[in-house]
């Protein structure tokens, strides 16, 4: 069988258009942006300008900074603060875990990032997973942290407070909220009384109902 002749001009690499589904071109940014002193490259909908969507490339490469925008989203893109900082976290499940720091304050929001330490697992594969928990923690140690969710899973059993411990001693978060409990918040308050550090149990907000709304005022 004779392999199927590629269509001429179509960059298989390149991202297409969410809009109109048609391939993107690499091409200058001049006529594009008013002004392309950088010598900009984007990737431009096949089927522009009606359809008004591109995305700028790294300088020097084929890599998009992100995904083929509209106008409405690149106006709304235009919004996001310009000290806007967001780093990722190797997550030890799913995902990634995201410290953000933005307009002076800065929040860290775990995903699955926890050490998840199961009964029955093995000394091996809890052992792995201890190692990577703290491995990922350990680059927070310095950074600022007003806000931090962190997972607190009744699922773990005696093990749910595991990671929790952890995180109140090697970061400097300032109030730290409990997630990933389905709904079952009765371990909180146990195991705020039994830290014998009374500022890391301070740093715990105690949550005691779904939707519980919390305001946090500067001092």
């Amino acid at each position: 069988m004779k392999p199927k002749n590629k269509r001429k001009g179509i960059d298989r690499t390149a991202p297409r258009c969410p809009y109109c589904g048609s391939h993107t071109i690499l091409r200058s940014a001049d006529g594009i942006y008013r002004e392309n002193a950088r010598n900009d490259m984007l990737y431009v909908c096949k089927n522009y300008p009606v359809c008004d969507s591109y995305v700028r490339v790294q300088r020097g490469t084929k890599i998009p900074l992100g995904t083929v925008a509209n106008r409405e989203l690149r106006e709304l893109r235009a919004h996001i603060p310009d000290d806007l900082e967001i780093e990722t976290l190797r997550s030890t499940d799913a995902g990634v875990a995201f410290y953000v720091k933005t307009n002076g304050a800065s929040f860290y929001h775990a995903g699955d990032l926890n050490n998840w330490k199961w009964d029955g697992a093995g000394e091996l594969v809890n052992g792995i997973m201890d190692v990577n928990y703290k491995n990922q923690i350990k680059k927070l140690a310095k950074k600022d942290i007003n806000l931090a969710f962190v997972p607190f899973d009744p699922k773990l059993g005696m093990y749910q407070s595991l990671g929790m411990e952890y995180f109140l001693e090697n970061t400097n978060a300032e109030y730290v909220f409990p997630m990933h409990m389905w709904q079952d918040y009765s371990g909180i308050q146990p195991f705020i009384k039994r830290l014998s550090n009374q500022a890391m149990a301070d740093r715990i907000v105690p949550i005691v109902h779904e939707n519980q709304v919390f305001e946090i005022r500067e001092e």
